[in-house]
């Protein structure tokens, strides 16, 4: 039973622990041509990998559709 324990006490945490926040997968929307960012998707044309939340895109990022800059999308 302390052996369980024990191991309960090691996995827990990793378990329960998610390495996304809500925030780092939230979609956003382009107030112009209603593109949508999706963090799981990324986007391959600029080389913005799969998982890349819209927080941490480049600040010079563009929507891919219309060119709108970051400032011009909302959550969605």
């Amino acid at each position: 039973m302390k052996k369980l324990f024990l191991i309960f006490l090691i996995i827990f945490p990793f378990v329960f622990a998610s390495g996304t926040s809500d925030e780092d997968a939230q979609k956003y929307e382009c107030d112009v041509c209603g593109y949508t960012y999706n963090p799981a998707k990324g986007d391959s044309k600029a080389d913005i990998p799969p998982g890349t939340s819209f927080k941490n895109l480049p600040d010079n990022w563009k929507c891919p559709r219309c060119g709108e800059s970051k400032s011009g999308f909302k959550k969605k």
